[in-house]
């Protein structure tokens, strides 16, 4: 089964460092020219970040959905990548009894993650 928390992190093809920096590393924040300029001519490296909402008793319940996200946002600058889209929704079927907990299907979580790299990869590489 797949563990809910988790970054999955895709190179690509290694870039050339000392390139001058995007605005921003998160997609939600570049317009599409922006990201034109970017991709894939400076930045061949996208973090899908992947989280989940369960209990975990005295810690807030987002918890695996922050972390991932801080990671990516460290990490990105020295990996040069871009942050897609976090993805909230996990499979935590074994935590639904608990108030607060939300999941998805095993197969609609591949699903949209494969989907997502696909779209990716689709950009980059400037097939279809």
């Amino acid at each position: 089964m797949v563990r809910t928390l988790m970054i999955s992190l895709w190179l690509l093809l290694p870039t050339s460092a000392g390139a001058q920096q995007p605005s921003s590393r998160s997609m939600d924040d570049l317009n599409w020219k922006e990201f034109q300029q970017l991709v894939p001519a400076k930045i061949k490296t996208v973090i899908l970040t992947v989280g989940t909402l369960e209990a975990h008793g005295f810690i807030n319940n987002g918890a695996d959905n922050t972390v991932p996200v801080a990671i990516a946002n460290a990490i990105a600058v020295d990996v040069n990548a871009l942050i897609a889209p976090h993805i909230p929704y996990g499979v935590t079927d074994i935590l639904a009894p608990y108030p607060g907990s939300l999941h998805i299907p095993e197969d609609a979580f591949e699903f949209m993650s494969a989907r997502c790299w696909w779209d990716w990869w689709t950009t980059v590489s400037g097939t279809s």
